[in-house]
């Protein structure tokens, strides 16, 4: 009786330990983590470059939009003043 006795724990404790392994096997490891981007230092010079280029651009977007309100202004108060001179001759 304790010969099956024995057997039924060392089958406990095996089974035990194979769901502790299992259940590390299976948590994401920091090394394998493939969710995580890597830091921009490590980033080769193209995927640097991309980034700066997409910065710029949208910040070039965003001047000549400016610039193109202001052309706009400057049109309007100029058609105003031609308009104004006009009358007053």
């Amino acid at each position: 009786m304790s010969f099956s006795n024995n057997r039924s724990g060392i089958a406990i404790v095996l089974l035990l330990l194979g769901g502790f392994a299992a259940h590390i096997s299976a948590q994401p490891t920091s090394l394998t983590d493939d969710d995580k981007k890597s830091p921009e230092a490590f980033l080769s010079g193209g995927a640097r470059s991309e980034k700066v280029l997409v910065e710029m651009l949208t910040t070039l977007r965003q001047i000549d939009a400016r610039l193109a309100a202001i052309e706009e202004i400057a049109k309007k108060s100029g058609e105003t003043r031609t308009a104004n001179e006009d009358q007053s001759k």
